[in-house]
C-alpha cells in the first residue's frame, strides 16, 4: 500500500500490479481493469471489465465463515490465526506463514497440521478442565454428603428425644388415669359399704313395736334453738329480742330501676337513699344495668343493723357498680361512721 488510495501488489502468478481507488466502490487496476462494486451486509455486487461480480462473506460466530461464489456456490470455512481452512472445498484454503501467503494444496496441508495441533491443545485443555471439574464435583458431593449425614444424625437424635418425651408423657397420663380410676373406685366401694352398713344397722337396731312419741316430746323437739334454759336465781323474758342483730336482705337485679331500688331500701331497711349516675342523681326510670360499670348477676344484698353507713355504700358500689348514699331521718346525708340502726326512719 503506497497511500490510502494507491496500492501495489506483487504475486507469483500475476506479477506486479497497481490499483487506484478514487472513490469508495470504484477501482482502476492495471491487470483487471475498471471495477465498480457495492457491498451490503457481506454481499458484494459489481461489474469488472464487462463481467458480473457476485460474491458473499458472512461470519458464523467467532471462527466460522460462510462464503458465496458465483460459480462455486456456498462453502464453509474455518477462520484461524494461520488463515482460513475451507471445509467443503479444501483447494480454496489459505495460509499465511512468516508474512508469506499461500493457497491451494500447500495451504490445505498447513491448515491440517495446524488443525491437528489445535486439536491436541484443545484436548489437553479439555482434559485439564474435566479433571478440575471432577475434583470440584467430588468435593461438592463430599460436602453435600457430610451435610446430609449431619442433618440426618440430628433428625435421628431429635426423633429419639421426642419419642422418649412422648413416652414419658404417655406414662404420666396413663398413671394419672389409673390413679383417678382407682380413687373413684375406692370412693364408690366406700359409699356402697356405708350404705350396706347403714342398712344392716337399721335392720338389727330397729324395734319391732316402737311406740309413738308423746306430745311433750314433740313439743320439746319443736322448741326454738334461740331459747335458753333457765338458770337458778335468774329470770328470763321470753319476749326479749336476741342480742345478735338480724340481717335484712334485698334482692337486686339488673332490670331493677332506681325508684324500685329506693322503694326496696325504704320498705326493707327503712332507709331513704340516693342513686347516682356518675356524679349526678340518676333518673327514677333508669335501670341498674344502665347505671352499673360492670356486668353483675342477680344477687341478694344483706345489711346488718350494726353496719356502718360507709361500709354499706362501699359494699353496694363494689358488688353492683352503682353509687348510692344513705339518708338519715332528717333527709340529709347520713354520717359515714353512723350505724344503720341509728340512721333508720322512725
Amino acid at each position: 500500500m503506497v497511500s490510502k488510495r494507491l496500492r501495489l501488489r506483487l504475486s507469483r502468478t500475476g506479477g506486479l500490479s497497481a490499483g487506484w481507488h478514487p472513490f469508495r466502490g470504484v477501482t482502476f487496476n492495471t491487470q483487471h481493469g475498471f471495477r465498480v462494486s457495492k457491498t451490503r451486509k457481506g454481499l458484494t455486487l459489481g461489474v469488472q471489465s464487462g463481467r458480473l461480480v457476485f460474491r458473499g462473506r458472512w461470519n458464523l460466530g467467532k471462527f466460522f465463515r460462510l462464503n458465496l461464489s458465483k460459480t462455486k456456490g456456498f462453502s464453509l470455512s474455518w477462520k484461524n490465526e494461520l488463515g482460513a481452512l475451507n471445509l467443503t472445498r479444501p483447494q480454496y484454503s489459505s495460509a499465511k506463514l512468516f508474512g508469506i501467503q499461500v493457497r491451494g494444496k500447500r495451504a490445505h496441508s498447513l491448515q491440517m497440521y495446524y488443525l491437528l495441533f489445535r486439536l491436541i491443545v484443545w484436548s489437553c485443555q479439555a482434559t485439564v478442565l474435566l479433571i478440575v471439574w471432577m475434583c470440584i464435583i467430588t468435593i461438592r458431593i463430599q460436602q453435600a454428603l457430610a451435610i446430609i449425614a449431619f442433618f440426618s444424625g440430628q433428625a435421628f437424635h431429635l426423633l429419639v428425644d421426642w419419642s422418649v418425651y412422648l413416652g414419658r408423657v404417655a406414662g404420666v397420663i396413663i398413671s394419672a388415669l389409673i390413679e383417678f380410676v382407682w380413687l373413684e373406685l375406692r370412693v364408690l366401694l366406700f359409699v356402697t359399704w356405708q350404705f350396706l352398713k347403714l342398712g344392716i344397722v337399721k335392720i338389727f337396731t330397729t324395734a319391732p313395736n316402737k311406740p309413738a312419741p308423746s306430745a311433750d316430746i314433740v313439743k320439746n323437739t319443736l322448741k326454738r334453738p334461740s331459747q335458753k334454759p333457765k338458770v337458778a336465781g335468774t329470770t328470763t323474758n321470753p319476749d326479749a329480742k336476741p342480742t345478735r342483730p338480724r340481717k335484712s336482705s334485698i334482692d337486686v337485679t339488673s332490670g331493677m330501676s332506681a325508684s324500685q331500688l329506693q322503694m326496696a331500701f325504704k320498705e326493707t331497711l327503712r332507709l331513704d337513699i340516693r342513686v347516682y349516675h356518675g356524679r349526678r342523681i340518676a333518673k327514677s326510670n333508669m335501670t341498674l344495668g344502665e347505671l352499673s360499670n360492670n356486668n353483675f348477676q342477680d344477687t341478694t344484698f344483706k345489711v346488718s343493723g350494726r353496719s356502718k353507713v360507709k361500709s354499706v355504700e362501699d359494699s353496694f358500689k363494689e358488688l353492683f357498680g352503682v353509687r348510692i348514699q344513705l339518708l338519715d331521718v332528717n333527709g340529709n346525708l347520713a354520717g359515714n361512721n353512723l350505724s344503720i340502726a341509728k340512721s333508720r326512719i322512725n
